[in-house]
């Protein structure tokens, strides 16, 4: 146990008002040897319930003691004390002031429970918190799984059939970007995969084109991020070459040129033909 959860623990309130049993106290006083830090917060918290005891000390009305007295005579013991020996009965006043604080140790005790509900009430805050937290973290890591099996299907469908992979290489608007395509031609599916581009802000996306008989036409937008590896977009029957412009958010009718950041051609079919000669 360190010094903080001794503290922490509610029982320096306790040892400072008497509500401890023998072994408890004796422990607690080792606890005292051990740690400086526990007798400082020992002499804080005997000065807060000294403070407040000053405070909130009230002289109690002369009628009051006066019943107060009345009532402990009544039931004081008849025997008579032998005038030789010194008699050691409490005034009225010494009284008063024992029923007052008695009162006041009370009063104390309850004020001391308070505090130890409260470093309670808050520990337990601490660890709903930390709990909240971990699943938090657990359901992030399930989605980013499910993610990545979602994406090995994609892949492995792909690479399995006769898909077609179209490399895209960086423009002087982001040199180091890159990203590559698998382009299956016979149902026109068409997957991006692991897209290295740089963020953009919230009011914009990345669009992919398809070079279809010199003119662009809409693949599908796009937003990489640190869970995917792999994006469906839209399908496309036939095409020269790709190409990712940036555009507002949701995709443009026609690409921005001059935000193209990346761009791929596929070989053309008399040049594959010759250089299979």
């Amino acid at each position: 146990m360190t010094v903080k959860d001794i503290i922490e623990s509610g029982i320096v309130e306790s040892y400072v008002l008497g509500l401890l049993d023998a072994t408890e106290r004796a422990q607690f006083e080792v606890y005292l040897d051990q740690y400086p830090e526990l007798q400082q917060e020992l002499a804080r918290v005997e000065q807060t319930i000294a403070q407040f005891a000053a405070t909130h000390a009230v002289e109690p009305p002369p009628q009051l003691q006066e019943k107060i007295w009345n009532a402990l005579q009544q039931h004081a013991p008849t025997d008579q004390v032998p005038a030789s020996v010194p008699s050691k009965r409490l005034t009225p006043r010494r009284w008063v002031a024992i029923v007052g604080a008695a009162i006041l140790l009370e009063s104390a005790a309850i004020i001391a429970g308070g505090v130890v509900l409260l470093k309670l009430h808050t520990r337990v805050e601490q660890v709903e918190a930390n709990l909240a937290s971990i699943q938090r973290d657990h359901h992030q890591t399930v989605a980013r799984l499910n993610q990545g099996l979602d994406d090995l299907r994609l892949l492995t469908r792909a690479l399995g059939g006769k898909a077609l992979a179209v490399t895209l290489k960086g423009t002087k608007q982001q040199p180091s970007a890159r990203a590559t395509l698998w382009w299956e031609k016979s149902s026109g599916e068409l997957l991006l995969v692991t897209p290295i581009l740089e963020p953009l802000n919230t009011q914009e996306q990345y669009q992919l084109w398809a070079i279809v008989r010199g003119k662009p036409v809409d693949a599908g937008v796009f937003s990489p991020d640190s869970l995917r590896l792999v994006y469906p977009m839209k399908p496309v029957p036939s095409a020269e070459g790709f190409a990712v412009t940036i555009e507002p958010r949701g995709g443009s009718a026609v690409p921005t040129l001059s935000r193209m950041v990346l761009v791929g051609m596929l070989p053309s079919p008399r040049l594959t033909e010759r250089g299979t000669r």
